[in-house]
């Protein structure tokens, strides 16, 4: 979670207003690679099933967040499809901050 000057871009997840980290955006951009979600389902124990979505095959094309925004709706997506195996206990709302509804909806003061 970010904090203190690293507070630059937020998402609504989980229903609430969340600050994002941007690192992988940043690196996708600078790099120009490819952008996927590697979405895991537990098939049993001990047993799992992994499927790479591609997100963006030329980062540099799409409007800045796009990226973050995306990777947010479908782990939410995911979270809510199986919520029984996913940890809870992280403090990710810790340091929130609200949304600034002047600028870009999903920037952070």
């Amino acid at each position: 979670r970010p904090w203190g000057d690293e507070l630059h871009h937020g998402v609504t997840f989980m229903n609430q207003d969340t600050p994002v980290l941007l690192g992988a955006e940043k690196i996708a951009r600078k790099t120009d690679q490819a952008v996927v979600f590697l979405k895991t389902k537990k098939t049993g124990r001990g047993y799992y099933e992994n499927e790479f979505i591609e997100l963006y095959s030329d980062p540099n094309t799409v409007p800045q967040y796009e990226i973050t925004n995306k990777y947010y709706n479908i782990l939410e997506d995911l979270l809510n499809e199986t919520p029984e195996y996913w940890l809870w206990s992280h403090d990710r709302w810790k340091y929130k901050k609200p949304i600034n509804s002047s600028n870009n909806s999903n920037d952070l003061l």
